[in-house]
């Protein structure tokens, strides 16, 4: 799997490190913290802190009921820090 050249961070808001951002990006392309390890060379409780601190920063509810990553994906559509953008997006 690759991290999709679609997914663009368009605002690099200060909030986040250079990590974080790299983080959300391959969140956003559809990888599992184990994914995401494998690829980044890091172990899956490293990766996982980075997606917690990533989850934490947007306000995401410790929920059953919620899906995270699904409304982490959502909240950072809504607030203009990422934009997916390619062939298949409507203009």
């Amino acid at each position: 799997m690759e991290i999709d050249d679609a997914v663009r961070i368009t605002e690099k808001p200060s909030k986040f490190t250079a990590r974080e951002l790299e983080i959300i990006r391959m969140l956003v392309s559809g990888f599992s913290d184990d994914g995401m390890s494998r690829l980044l060379n890091r172990s899956t409780r490293t990766i996982a802190t980075h997606v917690r601190n990533v989850y934490e920063k947007l306000d995401i509810p410790d929920s059953k009921d919620v899906n995270p990553r699904s409304l982490a994906i959502l909240r950072l559509l809504a607030s203009g820090i990422i934009s997916i953008e390619g062939r298949n997006a409507k203009q």
